[in-house]
């Protein structure tokens, strides 16, 4: 099945083979260094490897929004280890049987975790996770008591 798919798309005869077995090879190498929490260039240039998250800072919370399309509920996990909140979950490829003939693919599948540090002023216990339409947002309450407040300082003369 590969070498069909690379005589359909490769404009680069005998020599695609080599190039998309090399592709292939360059691509579960970084696979594995993502999986251990090494970013890599090509990882950067490719945002489907690792899922875009946004966090923002609100008055009484962390709201982190993460882009998961393709990704099933079932299979997305969120905990929290120390300061780190880690979501980290599957896409799973769909079947094609030996019918099928995949014409091209630019589609990631595979495992996937993001760890975030976050700040040691917020309620573990009350984090809230919800997955709506491909995106995970994940709501992280801020403590009462360190919260920021303002004391005057008294300046006095020796």
């Amino acid at each position: 099945m590969t070498d069909k798919l690379v005589r359909k798309t490769s404009p680069w005869g005998p020599f695609g083979n080599f190039l998309h077995s090399f592709d292939e090879f360059q691509r579960d190498l970084e696979r594995v260094f993502h999986s251990v929490g090494v970013p890599t260039v090509r990882g950067m240039d490719m945002p489907n490897l690792i899922p875009p998250v946004e966090l923002v800072e609100k008055e009484k919370s962390y709201e982190l929004a993460i882009e998961l399309p393709g990704v099933n509920q079932t299979e997305v996990s969120v905990s929290v280890e120390n300061d780190v909140l880690i979501i980290s979950g599957e896409k799973k490829q769909e079947e094609v049987t030996d019918k099928d003939d995949i014409y091209m693919s630019e589609r990631f599948y595979g495992a996937f975790r993001r760890e975030i540090r976050i700040p040691e002023n917020i309620i573990k216990e009350k984090i809230d996770a919800v997955y709506v339409n491909g995106v995970l947002k994940v709501t992280i309450p801020k403590s009462e008591q360190t919260k920021p407040t303002t004391q005057k300082i008294e300046v006095r003369t020796s």
